[in-house]
């Protein structure tokens, strides 16, 4: 599955800092909890609004800019 996936992207020292956004047809709490859990920095309902995804990947940057100066 995709968390646990995260999971071992989180657990190699190497790729821990990369962040990873979920996306998710499915939008249960406890889906979003474990998201978050495993190390997800974001979790998005997947959309088929285009301009959704322009917003996001504007968000995106912006938080890998932030990450890149901290």
């Amino acid at each position: 599955t995709g968390i646990e996936t995260l999971k071992v992207l989180k657990s190699d020292p190497a790729l821990k800092r990369i962040p990873v956004c979920i996306f998710s047809n499915g939008d249960f709490q406890a889906d979003v909890c474990d998201a978050y859990e495993a190390g997800a920095s974001f979790y998005f309902k997947k959309h088929g609004d285009t301009l959704f995804y322009t917003h996001l990947l504007t968000i995106i940057k912006a938080k890998n800019s932030e990450l890149s100066n901290a």
